[in-house]
């Protein structure tokens, strides 16, 4: 009898400790579900949503949104499109493209970001990279139900890191044929001592305090240089894209984990587009920026540039001449020449894949007859 009893203390112990350890990690989210099985118009013209019950975490309630553009193209190919940091899709022109070249385009706005953001939430916070898997899962499974069988997956900054480590650690997931990474948050850019002492220490207090505050100085001239209602040409959400928006020291750990990875080297086996800017062009007056006619405002291309060959094996870099860090909402006669490079590469290696599996199928025939 007391053998029984200790056994079943020690079994209860360790399913205490074991919920425990989910609910710290935020693996609260078993019953996913969609909240509509239709979607609705989306405040983009042309565009329609799927927003979808993803659960809860740290936070409380958490959904994803799903964004498509209405067509009528018959294709089993399509790209789905992963917004960066502090952001969520708007790039209409690029979608509109896209679908220009004969492909579908999809876009999420992640857990906490645009659409997806939750009045009980702070606007692009997480704790884990692998928090964001479960909303990729979800897209990939909704553009499988609607017949996509060939995905380009398209990542813009934090959404570049996102893609790419989920690319590395679903290498099975037999739809994803093609990584396109814009501008990629590989590496901080900061200065050596802040990068290499002072966001390990910052990383090591999230764990235990990741709502402490990381104050960001400066102004945000990036914002000014894209948006309609000052220097820009597009349409901003100023509450889904804010002017200056300060992460805590839980978003700088999970970035940091994440970027880590990145750096030891990742063995992507699906070819990998890099596109970044000519050079950085860092702007922190109001002086400076009178002098600015293009660049990278956020990350450093070197960084970009160094650390992009850590992804895979088949990595090709398109550097675009005067390219703001979101090449394809850099000024008109840019993010054309971003567009051709991208449809040129990613044409390529699909009408070149589509070729290798008729001839199979015409050597099966052969073989037959």
């Amino acid at each position: 009898m007391q053998v029984y009893n200790s056994k079943y203390l020690f079994l209860s112990i360790l399913s205490i400790l074991f919920l425990f350890s989910c609910s710290q990690n935020g693996n609260f989210q078993n019953n996913i579900i969609i909240q509509s099985s239709n979607y609705e118009d989306d405040i983009l013209y042309g565009f329609e949503k799927l927003t979808i019950n993803m659960g809860r975490d740290y936070e409380g309630d958490v959904v994803t949104t799903i964004i498509r553009k209405k067509t009528d193209l018959k294709t089993d190919s399509a790209f789905l499109y992963i917004h960066g940091f502090n952001d969520y899709f708007f790039q209409y022109e690029l979608a509109d493209k896209i679908e220009q070249d004969g492909y579908r385009f999809y876009a999420i706005d992640l857990r906490k970001h645009g659409r997806s953001l939750l009045p009980n939430q702070k606007e692009s916070n997480f704790r884990d990279i692998k928090e964001y898997y479960q909303d990729i899962d979800i897209a990939l499974n909704v553009m499988k139900s609607e017949g996509i069988k060939n995905i380009i997956l398209l990542g813009h900054s934090t959404g570049g890191l996102i893609s790419s480590l989920y690319v590395e650690d679903h290498k099975d997931n037999g739809i994803i044929r093609l990584l396109v990474l814009n501008s990629p948050f590989l590496d901080f850019n900061l200065k050596p001592f802040t990068k290499n002492v002072g966001v390990p220490i910052v990383s090591t207090i999230g764990k235990f305090f990741p709502n402490i505050k990381n104050t960001l100085k400066g102004k945000d001239f990036y914002n000014r240089v894209i948006s309609k209602d000052m220097d820009g040409e597009w349409e901003i959400n100023k509450v889904w894209k804010q002017p200056k928006l300060e992460p805590n020291y839980g978003w700088v750990r999970g970035i940091h984990l994440a970027q880590k990875r990145i750096k030891k080297g990742l063995t992507i086996d699906i070819p990998i587009l890099v596109m970044r800017s000519s050079e950085s062009h860092y702007v922190f007056t109001d002086k400076a920026y009178q002098t600015y006619d293009g660049g990278d405002m956020v990350l450093s291309v070197k960084d970009i540039a160094k650390y992009s060959i850590n992804l895979g094996t088949n990595i090709t870099d398109v550097v675009i001449a005067k390219a703001f860090h979101d090449v394809f909402i850099s000024k008109k006669e840019v993010r054309e020449s971003a567009y051709r490079n991208m449809f040129f590469w990613v044409d390529a290696y699909i009408d070149y894949e589509d070729k290798v599996v008729i001839k199979k199928h015409m050597k099966a025939v052969s073989e037959i007859f």
